[in-house]
């Protein structure tokens, strides 16, 4: 699931695409998700492996490469996509939502088992 298109218009202030309009019938809510990048660091210093393969796919982890940052980049879209699905972080498992970045540098995400199914309803 990419960030669509309609939601980035031509260039705005300082060369960033501004904003336009859903299309008739699109709900567009927003919110912040704010995560310590200390704190995924300590996590991820204290368990390691099993921290990254419970949280995120092999694809998320070689492009964090161990990055404290882009890890909580991931994690911190992560919980806003569960907040979107409407299940919270209890309903859908962490690795059912992958948050990649393209070569293009536009971040994307892919949904699968029971996140996928609640993004269908």
């Amino acid at each position: 699931m990419a960030i669509p298109d309609w939601l980035f218009g031509p260039a705005g202030v300082a060369g960033l695409p501004a904003p336009l309009s859903p299309p008739r019938g699109v709900n567009v809510a927003v919110g912040i998700d704010i995560i310590e990048v200390a704190r995924v660091r300590k996590v991820y210093e204290r368990h390691g492996e099993r921290f990254l393969k419970r949280v995120f796919t092999e694809r998320e982890v070689l492009q964090c490469r161990g990055k404290a940052t882009r890890l909580a980049g991931r994690f911190a879209a992560k919980e806003a996509i569960s907040k979107a699905l409407g299940t919270g972080i209890h309903g859908v498992a962490w690795r059912e939502m992958e948050v990649v970045q393209l070569r293009s540098g536009r971040p994307t995400v892919t949904l699968h088992g029971n996140a996928k199914r609640r993004a269908e309803l």
